[in-house]
């Protein structure tokens, strides 16, 4: 039933943010296995196919994905991206608030223990 479940969820969803068109996604826009990682080279980011469609599009302003499991705030060019982290007990997990009334993007640790504390803090762009 839950195999079922997920793959009858759709792979993006789109809101009006007071920001702009925010785009939630897995990967990288329709790309679900599209990543890219804080520490990619300008060269990797120009080659990543993924990326560069979205950026082309420039229909969002925010998107916020995962599939790297690694937290990070990047924008690049009009667009903010936002990897929200993970919950997989493997790597550090976190989860990422997006307040956009105080203008933060915070991420709060998860962990067994730790009290929900603030981990990192990153300005929401108008």
């Amino acid at each position: 039933d839950m195999v079922d479940y997920l793959e009858g969820l759709p792979a993006t969803i789109e809101f009006a943010s007071p920001n702009g068109p925010l785009l939630l996604c897995h990967g990288l826009g329709g790309n679900d296995m599209g990543k890219f990682d804080p520490l990619d080279s300008d060269r990797q980011l120009r080659s990543n196919s993924a990326l560069q469609d979205l950026l082309r599009d420039a229909r969002y302003r925010i998107v916020a994905h995962g599939h790297s499991h690694l937290p990070m705030v990047a924008p690049i060019d009009t667009t903010l991206f936002i990897n929200a982290g993970t919950l997989h007990r493997g790597f550090e997990p976190c989860v990422v608030l997006i307040d956009f009334a105080q203008h933060n993007i915070d991420f709060y640790d998860v962990r067994e223990g730790s009290d929900q504390k603030l981990l990192d803090r990153h300005p929401l762009p108008p």
